[in-house]
Order: structure tokens, then C-alpha cells, then sequence
């Protein structure tokens, strides 16, 4: 007689396409914001592309963090003894809010083509401490090669947006 239930491994692996899926969609504000920076002024005036380049900026901080946030509960979820093991991970995330702070607020100037360039180095060192966590067999395999595609198509558009803005004379 079969047994007509999936196995825990078919669930795992629906699970992780799932995973999968929702890593690529959670892709699409960067595309967006890309677009319209690069589109301005002919589709979209550049008042309105700046607007949405600092949306994607913030999106990415948002992001940022909440992979900074993953490193530090899969620490917490060790029980390490030492606040070293996720000190980093609180750091990156305030860097990344660093990045979003409007103008001249807390007295901080950082004009908006820095601001991606500061997440860029965030999102570089996130991928590095996912590889070495997923190398170290903490988080699966597909996990490290999702992070791969990821973290590469989320720097492109930051680098992207950068390059506009420097054209816009925002640095």
C-alpha cells in the first residue's frame, strides 16, 4: 500500500522553494527603483525618481537589518555566552539606519550617493557572514547560493542608483 502523504522532505523542499520565491520577489523594489531613477526625466520627473530613490534606499535598510536581525537570533538561538557574537550584527544594522537618516538630522551629512554606497558595504559584509554561517554548515547550502544571487542583484541596483545619482550631482 502507498502512502499518499508527502515525506518530511518533500515539505522541506517546498518550504525552501517557497524561500526561494519569496528571496526573488523581495527583489522587485530594487528593480523598481532603478527603473525609475534611470527613466527620469523622460518618463518621470527627477523630483519624483529622487523620491523613489530614497524609498529603495530605505527599503534596503529595512532589508539590512532584518538580515543583520537573522545573524544575531541564529547566535541567540546557540545560547553564546558572549554579546561579541552578535555586537556585529547590531552594528551593521545601525550603519544601515545611519544610511537612511534624512539630511541634517543628528547633526549627519551624508549625501544620498554615499547612502547606497554605506549599504552596499552592509550588504557586502552580511553576505560574508551568511557564506561563512551557511561554509560552517549553521544554515543550509541553498541558503548560501540563494544569498549569492541575492546579495549580487541587490548591489547592482544600489550601484546602479549610485551612478544616477552622482549623474544627478547628488554626492
Amino acid at each position: 500500500m502507498h502512502n499518499l502523504s508527502p515525506s518530511s522532505n518533500d515539505k522541506e523542499i517546498k518550504i525552501n522553494h517557497a524561500l526561494v520565491r519569496l528571496g526573488y520577489i523581495a527583489l522587485i523594489p530594487f528593480g523598481f527603483g532603478v527603473l525609475c531613477v534611470w527613466l527620469s526625466p523622460w518618463i518621470l520627473q527627477t523630483g519624483r525618481a529622487l523620491i523613489i530613490a530614497q524609498g529603495t534606499l530605505f527599503y534596503a535598510a529595512i532589508t539590512a537589518s532584518y538580515l543583520a536581525g537573522m545573524g544575531s537570533g541564529n547566535s541567540l538561538s546557540k545560547k553564546q555566552k558572549s554579546i561579541a557574537s552578535y555586537l556585529p550584527d547590531m552594528m551593521i544594522s545601525a550603519i544601515a539606519w545611519l544610511a537612511i537618516i534624512p539630511q541634517g538630522y543628528f547633526f549627519i551629512s551624508i549625501q544620498p550617493a554615499w547612502r547606497a554606497i554605506l549599504l552596499v558595504c552592509v550588504f557586502s559584509w552580511l553576505y560574508f557572514r551568511d557564506m561563512t554561517l551557511s561554509g560552517r554548515g549553521v544554515w543550509p547550502k541553498w541558503y548560501g547560493k540563494l544569498r549569492f544571487r541575492l546579495s549580487a542583484w541587490i548591489i547592482i541596483s544600489l550601484m546602479a542608483i549610485f551612478a544616477r545619482l552622482i549623474l544627478w550631482h547628488q554626492y
